[in-house]
């Protein structure tokens, strides 16, 4: 087994609060740190990020642009996308979002682009019902937000955060999505159409419980014809995915860490997967994985769906490592190791 690939935080100071992003360039920020194993290096940026703070008053939905101009709007889908208009324009920036529960007339996913973050918060503060994230471009972050409501719209089947293609440097940390539906394939989406490239993927804190799609999906077109690479995932936590009746597909898992593309570096730690309609954990026979690795991680009580054909904790196959995986009550064994090509160490 491999050491983790590098797990770099990126941290910077706004008039409102300091938090952490996940992300390994120097985009919004004023010190990056970088950790590798028990090593801290901390790096200094000059940059400084334009903020757009957004906030509610009066049934509106306010944004103040850093030049002190105001824009409202009774849809709040309608601000958020002119302010990530407005950073593509000039460069970089960060969306301040402000405590409370933003709902549109109807379900909208707001398309980010490159050096963008998106903080609000707290998940439990910053609701997005029916609002929903779309990037395809380089360091974007997402955090401190939840999730709530119906999900469907456009080519993003409806995901709460959707990430494709040439993505590169992306970083989600800190989500929540509560009692999603219409959420079409999967809460948190990765996909990678054929031909596609996607480097650096960092997914941290995420929750998903009562999700009518899997909780995490990385998957793609064809098998092996698409690629990402170094993606790290920890503590994520899903719960009860695809339980519910709105489910559009039948083989929904907890975490679905590899469906299509071929995987190179991806570091699993300290994540659970519960209840989910087929198995918590699935990593697809069919992709060419390198050096994945899924460390001290949990799957209970998987396999809901009546005569499910998996209901594994952990479906694995060639080119993963599992070391000392966890859980209890699944419907079939906690490791089905595919041909026993995985190597598992208890």
């Amino acid at each position: 087994m491999s050491a983790p690939p590098p797990k770099y935080e990126l941290t910077y100071s706004s008039p409102t609060q300091e938090q952490a992003v996940i992300n390994g360039q120097s985009t919004p920020s004023g010190v990056s740190t970088l950790l590798e194993g028990t090593a801290l290096i901390s790096v200094s940026y000059t940059f400084t990020p334009q903020i757009y703070n957004i906030y509610q008053q009066d049934g509106l939905t306010y944004a103040i642009d850093p030049d002190n101009t105001t824009i409202s709007n009774i849809d709040p889908s309608v601000v958020l996308q002119t302010i990530a208009n407005r950073i593509k324009t000039r460069g970089s920036g960060i969306i301040h979002i402000s405590s409370g529960n933003y709902i549109p007339p109807q379900p909208y996913s707001v398309t980010l682009y490159s050096n963008t973050t998106v903080e609000g918060e707290g998940k439990l503060n910053t609701i997005m019902t029916s609002i929903g994230f779309t990037t395809r471009d380089q360091n974007v972050a997402l955090m401190d937000l939840g999730f709530t409501g119906i999900f469907s719209y456009g080519s993003t089947g409806g995901s709460c955060v959707f990430v494709y293609n040439n993505a590169k440097n992306i970083a989600l940390v800190r989500l929540d999505a509560k009692h999603t539906r219409g959420s079409g394939t999967a809460t948190f989406y990765i996909y990678l159409n054929d031909g596609c490239v996607m480097d650096g993927l960092k997914l941290i804190d995420l929750t998903t419980d009562d999700t009518d799609g899997y909780g995490i999906l990385i998957n793609g077109v064809t098998a092996n014809l698409a690629i990402v690479r170094n993606v790290t995932i920890l503590r994520c936590k899903t719960n009860g995915a695809g339980l519910a009746p709105t489910r559009k597909d039948e083989w929904v898992t907890g975490i679905d860490f590899c469906e299509m593309p071929m995987i190179e570096n991806m570091w699993i730690e300290d994540c659970v997967a519960d209840n989910s309609w087929e198995s918590g954990f699935h990593g697809e026979v069919r992709p060419t994985k390198t050096n994945v690795n899924i460390i001290n991680c949990s799957a209970s009580n998987n396999g809901r769906k009546p005569n499910a054909l998996y209901g594994y904790g952990f479906l694995l196959s060639k080119g993963i490592t599992i070391v000392h995986p966890q859980g209890t009550g699944n419907l079939h064994e906690l490791v089905y190791n595919d041909l026993g090509q995985a190597v598992v160490i208890p």
